[in-house]
């Protein structure tokens, strides 16, 4: 939410007193026990999003289409991606 507040909404012009971000899930805690027959990830996302702004409806929902559309975060859970992961394990 920061990308919207801090650079979306000054690049718009569209002032952002507060945004605030909830996101709802399921999951099968079994899957996290490591359990077999139960998978870990997560289902059913919803995510909510609250703009305080001065400004109108109009303008508003056009910061959060641009937000829709350029957030990295957001965009890497719509598009599933190759991530390479690497352990560096050190001792201490």
């Amino acid at each position: 939410m920061v990308f919207l507040r801090d650079t979306l909404a000054p690049l718009l012009n569209v002032p952002v007193t507060d945004v605030r971000a909830t996101v709802r899930g399921r999951a099968d805690f079994r899957g996290l026990l490591g359990l077999d027959g139960a998978a870990p990830d997560l289902t059913d996302l919803t995510l909510t999003i609250e703009v305080t702004s001065p400004r109108d409806e109009r303008e508003v929902r056009s910061l959060i289409q641009a937000w829709l559309e350029r957030c990295p975060v957001y965009l890497a859970l719509l598009k599933p991606m190759a991530v390479q992961t690497q352990v560096e394990l050190r001792r201490g």
